[in-house]
C-alpha cells in the first residue's frame, strides 16, 4: 500500500517508484505484485516497473487504480495465475486492453478479479476472447446491469468457471429474460457457488 501523504506530497512518490523500480531491477524472481493503491500513478511515474514486470512475469498480479494510460504497457505479460485488476471510474477506455492481458494468459489463468466500469468482453458482440479453461473463480464489479447476454459472454470465456462472485447491481434481468434451470445446464452447468448480486442469485 502506498499512503496518501504519499500521492500528496511533492517528489516523495516520484522516490518510491524509483526505489520500487531499482528493487524490481534487481529480482531474481518474482512470484506476486500487489499495489494496493494509486497504480496508474506509480507506474506511469517510473515506466521501468511495468518493464521489470514484463521481463519478471509474476504469477499473480493485482493493481489498484490502473487505467488506460498504463495497462497498454502491461498488455502482453503471459502466464498470470491470479489477476485482479481495480479500474480507475475517470479511466480512459481500457476495455480493448482488458481484454488484450486476459487473453495473453487465457492458457494459465485460474483466477479473475475485475472491477471496471466497461468490460468490453461481456458487453460488445463484436469482442473476441479465448475461452479460458483454468479459470474457476470470477469476482465481477462491472457497475452496471447485464443481462443473459453478458451472462452468456462470461461463460464462454470461462467456460470451467465454478464459483463467481458479483458486486450489487452487475445483473438485472427483465421480466421474461431470467435464467431458468435449461439456461443454467446449457451455459453455466459447471457453476457450484454464487455470491454477491441479489438478482443472479435468486435465479
Amino acid at each position: 500500500p502506498i499512503p496518501f501523504f504519499a500521492h500528496r506530497t511533492p517528489g516523495i512518490l516520484a522516490k518510491f517508484a524509483s526505489n520500487l523500480a531499482d528493487i524490481l531491477d534487481k529480482a531474481q524472481a518474482l512470484d506476486t505484485f500487489a499495489v494496493e493503491s494509486f497504480a496508474d500513478t506509480l507506474i506511469s511515474t517510473e515506466p521501468r516497473i511495468a518493464t521489470a514486470l514484463l521481463a519478471r512475469r509474476p504469477r499473480r498480479l493485482s493493481l489498484n487504480g490502473a487505467s488506460g494510460r498504463t495497462l497498454p504497457a502491461l498488455s502482453s505479460m503471459k502466464g498470470l495465475e491470479d489477476l485482479s485488476l481495480v479500474i480507475q471510474e475517470s479511466s480512459e477506455d481500457c476495455s480493448v486492453v482488458l481484454s488484450n492481458i486476459i487473453e495473453s494468459s487465457a492458457e494459465s489463468l485460474r483466477t479473475l478479479a475485475l472491477k471496471t466500469p466497461n468490460p468490453h468482453f461481456l458487453i460488445d458482440p463484436e469482442a473476441t476472447i479465448p475461452a479460458c479453461l483454468s479459470v474457476h473463480t470470477v469476482v465481477l464489479d462491472a457497475g452496471r446491469n447485464m443481462g443473459n447476454f453478458s451472462l452468456n459472454r462470461l461463460s464462454l470465456a470461462f467456460p470451467n468457471m465454478q464459483r463467481l462472485s458479483t458486486a450489487v447491481n452487475s445483473f438485472n434481468f427483465p421480466p421474461g429474460d431470467i435464467p431458468n434451470d435449461d439456461f443454467f445446464q446449457r451455459h453455466l452447468s459447471t457453476l457450484t457457488a454464487v455470491s454477491g448480486d441479489l438478482p443472479l442469485i435468486a435465479v
